[in-house]
């Protein structure tokens, strides 16, 4: 039997992410070792022949799920909202900014039913740096929520991939994602590859000093908005 991990649905990348995302959609799939790729490989048997499963990065896979699991897709966007000033009780309009990617599956078709308290990330919802990360979180999560068990050397892949950092006096999560990764939203990544000893970290909270972070894998390029 193959050794599995139980990791969070919002971390997942990569081939662990292919794997979890052809686990709900019930198909026949199996790793190729890695003497024959740079890593282990996530394959499917689609059509009674073999197919190299990485709907992460192939919209030709990718496509599909998106229909079948009738996912709704935000861009990054600004957003007007009206709050009231508590200083003069009159209306006050303030822009909120969203950087990453958001997806969401149909309360038609997914298989969780709604959790009440549950915001972005929760039933049905997906959240990444990019479009298809975000998708196929969001199709994961409505088959098996805030975690999901995938073969442990798939995870090993990601967790190679990660770096660690360690905290200085003063420094809030989202003051870390925005000075290691040049990205604000990442402070998301970090804080869920960080809640087993950390949870509910908020974006500005505090990690006690000299705590060794776990990263996420890729920062964004330099320049990137943030």
């Amino acid at each position: 039997m193959t050794p599995t991990t139980e990791i969070p649905t919002s971390t997942l990348t990569g081939p662990a992410l292919a794997w979890a995302v052809g686990l709900a959609e019930g198909l026949d799939m199996y790793i190729k070792p890695s003497q024959y790729l740079n890593g282990p490989g996530v394959f499917a048997n689609l059509g009674g022949r073999p197919v190299r499963w990485s709907p992460e990065t192939d919209w030709s896979q990718a496509g599909p799920l998106i229909e079948s699991n009738q996912v709704f897709i935000d861009p990054p966007h600004d957003v007007h909202r009206s709050n009231m000033d508590p200083k003069t009780g009159m209306p006050k309009g303030v822009w909120q900014s969203y950087e990453n990617w958001h997806a969401t599956v149909s309360a038609r078709v997914r298989t969780l039913p709604p959790k009440l308290g549950w915001g972005p990330g929760g039933v049905g919802r997906g959240e990444g740096p990019d479009c298809l990360t975000a998708v196929l979180r969001a199709i994961v999560r409505s088959h098996y929520g805030e975690t999901v068990s995938v073969p442990t050397e798939l995870t090993q892949v990601a967790l190679a991939a990660h770096r660690t950092y360690t905290t200085n006096p003063g420094e809030s999560v989202m003051g870390i994602a925005l000075r290691q990764l040049n990205h604000g939203p990442s402070w998301t990544e970090i804080r869920d590859l960080n809640a087993d000893r950390f949870p509910e970290m908020g974006p500005h909270d505090y990690y006690p000093p000299r705590t060794v972070l776990v990263m996420p894998a890729l920062a964004m390029p330099e320049g990137a908005k943030s």
